[in-house]
């Protein structure tokens, strides 16, 4: 209905413009509102760097089927095997069902966490990882960024669209692919995240997202 009638519609990113081209192809509509990409800013999480040594991994899990996160906790299980990293891992979200983060002593499952403190571990972990088969935008390897992690996340169109490479991507059906950009992750040079997180804010800032938007009401 709204690819019908509306008069305009406003979408974060190329991947989803084009996702929403190709629903009215399929469906063979008639009519299409324009569909113009106005993204999304970040810059409302700016902070102030920490001085603290960073430790530690944030994985982000889920039991939604596309976010795959059974897949990625058995890359990670390997890895953890090989590597024998002995700093704190931080499974975020929801686990996938009989699966046992208490396999190792460094690992904890954290199911929800209020806002603030999500932005406290994000900004005391060296890097996060992000899985997924199919995003629309995908914000926490962004968010990852602002808050001075690593980001390490799934090689798929709207991830590389928005990082714009910035972080290291992985293939997901591939273990060399996601071992080698974890462990490229955990030995940056903190000067090269510092440009990252700007080229990433001159990218994706509010003031572009009102400009652009602005641009097509007039």
């Amino acid at each position: 209905a709204s690819l019908r009638n509306a008069d305009v519609i406003f979408v974060n990113s190329d991947f989803t413009a084009g996702e929403l081209q190709r629903f009215a192809e399929e469906h063979r509509l008639k009519r299409v509102a324009p569909i113009v990409k106005a993204g999304i800013g970040f810059d409302h999480l700016l902070t102030a760097p920490s001085d603290d040594e960073r430790s530690g991994i944030l994985v982000y899990v889920s039991s939604w089927p596309h976010k795959a996160s059974g897949a990625l906790l058995d890359m990670m299980t390997r890895w953890q095997r090989e590597s024998g990293f002995s700093d704190p891992v931080y499974l975020l979200g929801a686990l996938p069902p009989s699966y046992d983060c208490k396999v190792f002593p460094n690992w904890t499952f954290v199911e929800t966490l209020p806002e603030q403190e999500y932005r406290s571990l994000l900004g005391n972990v060296q890097c996060t990882v992000f899985n997924s088969e199919y995003e629309g935008f995908g914000m926490p390897p962004g968010e990852s960024v602002m808050q001075g992690a690593v980001p390490v996340y799934s090689s798929i169109p709207t991830l590389n669209e928005v990082m714009s490479e910035i972080g290291f991507p992985y293939h997901n059906d591939d273990y060399e692919s996601f071992s080698g950009a974890l462990n490229s992750a955990l030995s940056i040079r903190q000067d090269l995240l510092a440009e990252w997180k700007r080229g990433f804010l001159d990218r994706h800032s509010w003031e572009k997202v009102i400009n652009a938007i602005k641009q097509v009401l007039g």
